[in-house]
């Protein structure tokens, strides 16, 4: 073999191994973070995941999940992965990070920017990262009704303020961009 066959076979090499290397960075993945309690909201993003053209699909769960919420969250969906809080592998700028249910205190947390809870400290993570959160109709804890309305009005406040730095609200999963 000449010496200039050589060269062009392992710049081939290269080449390939680094559109691998690109093609695996810029590789989408849908990150769902259950809460430390499940929520029936849950089933409703399980029916969306079927829809779901990502080829990847993992799940942050509690880190000291009971065995019934490890179950619950294997039956909705055949997630590739399951990642305790803390554990989940760093984000990218090409991910999605769908929250099936956010409760009013993480609502809170996040929009005053606090990590006071696991949710908002993934939530924090995925913003730095430049990750794309979304949130469903379902997602976000319903007032009563009966709070006072200055109440009603600061907890509306603090719901726009999230979506102010970048949390998107969507009908469906498949409307993620």
């Amino acid at each position: 073999m000449k010496d200039r066959d050589l060269s062009r076979l392992l710049e081939d090499m290269v080449a390939r191994i680094l559109a691998e290397q690109s093609h695996e960075q810029s590789v989408r993945k849908l990150y769902v973070v259950f809460d430390e309690q499940w929520h029936h909201e849950n089933y409703a993003l399980a029916n969306q995941l079927t829809t779901c053209d990502f080829t990847q699909v993992h799940a942050i769960v509690p880190k000291n999940g009971d065995p019934d919420m490890e179950r619950r969250v294997k039956e909705i969906h055949p997630f590739l992965m399951q990642y305790p809080y803390g554990e989940e592998p760093a984000f990218t700028e090409h991910d999605c990070i769908v929250l099936p249910y956010i409760g009013r205190n993480d609502v809170i947390h996040i929009a005053l920017g606090y990590s006071q809870s696991d949710l908002s400290e993934v939530v924090k993570k995925a913003f730095t990262a430049g990750a794309s959160i979304y949130v469903l109709p379902t997602s976000i804890e319903p007032l009563s009704g009966k709070e006072p309305g200055p109440y009603q009005q600061m907890v509306q406040g603090y719901y726009q303020k999230i979506f102010e730095l970048g949390i998107r609200y969507i009908d469906h999963i498949r409307h993620m961009n």
